[in-house]
């Protein structure tokens, strides 16, 4: 049986080649499959492939033992189950699992930006309110705006069952964070006086807008305009503007038209 690594490494390798055309990612998660996801992050995380993980826009965690499972765990160790690969992940307060659970929060849920050793990424998390294998304490971990659905660990995620509200939030969690832009912040370049930017004398400024709005961009008094993506880089280069009154080389004055 393999472990939790031997599946999360499994798992990059269906990220990396079978979704390798997917832009946006959303997955959902139940039990033992957030920690395996968790163990996955932090693997690219530690390889350096955090960049990678731009194209998962939304994690939904339901029901994980985050802090581990009392359910039957002393049937668990008199059947024998205590040796198996994956059982020590289930023992409360594995230190392995906590280790994995601090990563994720440093460097995908409290990500301040997307590098090779973080990308933020949201998750919401949930817990079962009458789940008594996974109680709400571990599901929820240290996971922040964590919460709690109807249902035990099983008729989570059942949407038959009376009261069952899962597919719905999920529903909301993945509209909400594919429609959302990334914030990135507007780059302010400074005058040649050393001053904050104006209107009138940035050489190029930009202005973060909202999802289906437009870049605006101000080029006045610029000498050179560089625009492109990865791909193409288009260049334009022409002669400072001319200043009224200022001499030409032949001591004539020229005026700006």
């Amino acid at each position: 049986m393999p472990d939790y690594d031997d599946i999360a490494q499994t798992l990059a390798t269906e990220y990396t080649v079978r979704f390798a055309a997917a832009s946006d990612i959303a997955i959902v998660t139940h039990s033992q499959g957030g920690l395996i996801l968790q163990r996955f992050l932090t693997f690219m995380l530690h390889q350096g492939r955090g960049r990678e993980l731009a194209r998962i826009r939304t994690v939904v965690m339901l029901a994980c033992p985050n802090g581990g499972s009392e359910y039957l765990r002393s049937v668990r160790h008199v059947l024998g189950f205590g040796r198996r690969a994956q059982a020590g992940s289930l023992e409360v307060l594995n230190r392995q699992v906590a280790d994995t659970q601090r990563i994720v929060l440093q460097r995908i849920v409290n990500a301040t930006g997307i590098d090779d050793h973080q990308c933020r990424i949201p998750f919401h998390v949930y817990a079962g309110n009458s789940d008594k294998v996974v109680t709400a304490a571990s599901a929820q971990g240290a996971f922040p705006h964590a919460s709690a659905l109807a249902g035990n660990h099983f008729s989570i995620l059942d949407p038959a069952t009376p009261g069952n509200r899962t597919a719905e939030t999920v529903k909301y969690h993945i509209l909400t964070d594919l429609a959302a832009s990334p914030a990135q912040p507007a780059p302010r370049i400074p005058s040649a006086s050393g001053a904050p930017p104006t209107s009138a004398d940035a050489p190029l400024q930009t202005e973060a807008k909202g999802v289906g709005e437009k870049f605006r961009v101000d080029i006045r008094n610029s000498q050179g305009l560089i625009i492109g993506d990865h791909g193409r880089i288009t260049q334009s280069f022409g002669a400072p503007p001319a200043q009224p009154g200022k001499p030409d080389d032949d001591g004539r004055s020229k005026r700006r038209q």
